[in-house]
C-alpha cells in the first residue's frame, strides 16, 4: 500500500519493511514512540528502506529528513 504525502511517498512493503521515497530524500530516522532514535537509514537516489525486522510488534514514528513524521505499526 502506498501513500502520497506530497512530493514523499510511503509504502509499507511487509510487516517488516517500510520504503520511503522523495526527490529530497536524503536520511530517514526511525524512533519508538517514547522518542528513542532505533535507527538511521541513508537514502539512495531519494529512496530509503527501513527495516523493522529487529523490533517487535507496535508502532513506530518514520522521520524523512524532508517531511513530517510518518507512522507505521508492526503487526
Amino acid at each position: 500500500r502506498s501513500r502520497g504525502l506530497g512530493d514523499v511517498y510511503k509504502r509499507q512493503v511487509d510487516n517488516t519493511t517500510v520504503m520511503v521515497a522523495s526527490p529530497r530524500l536524503t536520511r530517514v530516522d526511525l524512533f519508538d514512540t517514547a522518542g528513542h532514535k532505533l535507527a538511521s537509514v541513508a537514502a539512495v537516489g531519494g529512496n530509503a528502506t527501513v527495516s523493522l525486522a529487529d523490533f517487535g510488534a507496535g508502532v513506530y514514528i518514520v522521520v524523512p529528513d524532508c517531511h513530517e513524521a510518518i507512522k507505521v505499526v508492526r503487526k
